[in-house]
């Protein structure tokens, strides 16, 4: 049986100072950002879910798993569905969950 989580498959992503894990990410196709969520514990201590922008130059990283609010913001049927107002709305997800940035996240903006 299929899961929203499904959408999220495994992929290699060379992340500055911590080297090239496999991470878990959904492509929504946007050569510019993606989202990223990390099972393991042994990159940053716990499990992480990030907004990855760019070719991951500028990570927003959270601590815990936020695949379902993710896949909430990416899937709802909504009027403006372009990718610009979607990443708008990941970037309010994030600032909303401020208090649950990693340390090594970038600062929110």
């Amino acid at each position: 049986m299929k899961t929203q989580n499904d959408k999220f498959k495994s992929q290699h992503i060379d992340i500055p100072g911590v080297g090239n894990p496999i991470n878990r990410v959904r492509d929504d196709k946007s050569p510019h950002w993606f989202i990223s969520y990390s099972p393991s514990l042994a990159d940053y201590g716990t499990i992480t879910t990030a907004l990855v922008l760019g070719q991951s130059e500028y990570m927003l990283i959270l601590c815990g798993d936020h695949r379902k609010e993710f896949n909430e913001i990416l899937d709802s049927p909504m009027d403006m569905k372009t990718l610009k107002y979607k990443l708008e709305l990941c970037l309010d997800y994030i600032r909303e969950n401020k208090n649950l940035l990693h340390k090594y996240s970038n600062p929110i903006f």
